[in-house]
């Protein structure tokens, strides 16, 4: 036996159930549109999953980081921190398997931007140190292993700096 929810009313089939709950319009309008509230809240299957997916926060970088070997405690000395949101446990996931079988895991860290921007920048001039050293043909500060032309070393490059 099926109940209709409005009425009430039992029926012996599921259809005659339903056609009972098609003439109150109200109802069954306030039916789909539960039902399309969870159509979007919930994901289909085979949708992408964005696992490492993070709110940012103001004033702060994230990046997600891989518990292997001391990488975490490296991380920590620059200065980033793990993410603990108020009352939740710090934010992880498994990324992966470790060499001895155990699971790997990433862990949101951040770091402030404005030291997350000084050490780009840090990084950013040792790269233009040693293209313009490149560009001067100046081996003995690449290691002195490279090779330079009679001519020079030209480079045609739009985005150089």
């Amino acid at each position: 036996m099926y109940t209709c929810d409005i009425c009430g009313t039992e029926y012996k089939t599921d259809a005659a159930m339903r056609g009972c709950m098609k003439k109150d319009k109200d109802v069954l309008d306030e039916i789909n549109k539960k039902a399309a509230d969870k159509r979007k809240a919930r994901k289909q299957f085979g949708s992408p999953n964005f696992r490492l997916e993070a709110e940012g926060r103001l004033g702060m970088e994230r990046r997600w980081v891989n518990d292997t070997r001391d990488r975490i405690q490296k991380m920590m000395a620059r200065g980033y921190e793990k993410v603990q949101s108020e009352g939740e446990s710090v934010r992880k996931v498994i990324a992966g398997t470790k060499e001895d079988g155990s699971a790997m895991y990433a862990y949101l860290m951040e770091i402030e931007k404005v030291l997350y921007d000084e050490d780009q920048k840090a990084k950013q001039d040792e790269i233009d140190d040693k293209e313009s050293a490149i560009y001067r043909g100046e081996n003995d500060k690449l290691g002195g292993n490279g090779y330079v032309p009679k001519e020079g070393i030209k480079v045609h490059n739009a985005f150089r700096r």
